[in-house]
């Protein structure tokens, strides 16, 4: 056999034994990952944390492995995972030695995250009175479950969070005597936003008492 198909046979038997998944060794430190947020609209993921003790990582989403040799630097790690659809994506990282034959270790704490790119519906339900004689007026009703309503007016805005049903209100917001105008954002825990065609209008003719004094709350801006 001449030395160069000697060396090409041993370059496949290495590459087939470097390919081949890592054996866990339990005796290597399992790295970290940082905490994801509860949900995101971005098509693209950053995962990142640290491996004090290593050189390399693999990183798992959803138990398949998506990189299998990512440089550890000053004890750091950071990568951009693609998002291809919607919905829960799980991660994790272990560390990864060795060549030919290569060990990793256990795979760490998953971080999660639930990707998420639908708006809130715009399907609603707003209940409240169009004219008051008040300087301030609330609103009820039903949107999507575990959104947030927000009433803008200017710099002002008037929040809640609708419950598991759907139900939310917002008390005691502020009025001018007049017409006033609300306009009404849907957002999610994604980041996404509806905005509704409709405003909320409201009309006020001043206190019951006639004389315009009220206490207020304060709006957050």
């Amino acid at each position: 056999i001449s030395l160069g198909i000697l060396m090409l046979v041993v370059a496949v038997v290495l590459f087939f034994l470097y390919r081949k998944a890592p054996e866990i060794d339990r005796a290597l430190s399992t790295p970290t990952v940082e905490a994801l947020p509860e949900a995101t609209n971005a098509r693209t993921l950053t995962i990142s944390g640290e491996a004090q003790d290593g050189e390399r990582v693999m990183l798992f989403v959803n138990d398949q492995v998506v990189e299998d040799n990512l440089r550890v630097e000053d004890g750091e790690f950071s990568y951009e995972y693609e998002i291809e659809d919607e919905g829960e994506y799980r991660v994790q990282a272990a560390l990864v030695e060795g060549f030919p034959i290569r060990l990793r270790s256990e795979k760490s704490d998953v971080a999660q995250v639930l990707a998420d790119w639908t708006a809130p519906s715009s399907d609603v339900q707003l209940v409240y009175e169009r004219e008051v004689h008040a300087r301030a007026f609330s609103i009820t009703g039903v949107i999507e479950p575990g959104a947030t309503v927000v009433l803008l007016e200017g710099d002002k805005k008037y929040v809640a969070q609708a419950g598991e049903e759907g139900a939310f209100e917002i008390r005691d917001i502020p009025l001018v005597e007049g017409e006033n105008s609300f306009e009404v954002e849907l957002r999610d825990s994604a980041g996404n936003v509806t905005r509704l065609d409709q405003d909320v209008l409201v009309a006020s003719n001043g206190d019951l008492n006639g004389n315009g004094a009220s206490d207020l709350p304060e709006a957050s801006g």
